[in-house]
């Protein structure tokens, strides 16, 4: 058996006590390293701020140039086109996940 000093009164704890007192003592310690660790990182992250200047209003995000392409549909396809190269728009109805891949409908 151990005794400690609690408030200027000497008390006797039992091993387990202890125990469990120094286990709660490094549980504390690790949390308030963890705490320190974190608040740090915050304030590197807030003092690096790579997109400053880019916030604000801002022009839209929208096609600039018209560039002359021609879009085929499915159905112009023809094997002569084969060896060029194409541009083809079109659009997805459903698509749902089946097994270990899409299945594209």
């Amino acid at each position: 058996m151990s005794s400690t000093m609690d408030g200027g009164e000497s008390q006797v704890l039992s091993k387990k006590a202890l125990k469990k007192q120094q286990k709660e003592a490094e549980k504390a310690a690790k949390k308030a390293d963890y705490k320190k660790e974190n608040v740090q990182e915050i304030e590197t992250k807030d003092a690096e701020d790579h997109s400053k200047g880019q916030y604000g209003a801002l022009p839209l995000n929208q096609s600039q140039d018209r560039l002359s392409r021609h879009l085929y549909r499915v159905s112009e396809l023809l094997p002569d086109l084969a060896t060029q190269t194409l541009w083809i728009r079109g659009r997805l109805h459903t698509c749902r996940s089946k097994g270990n891949g899409l299945s594209w409908e």
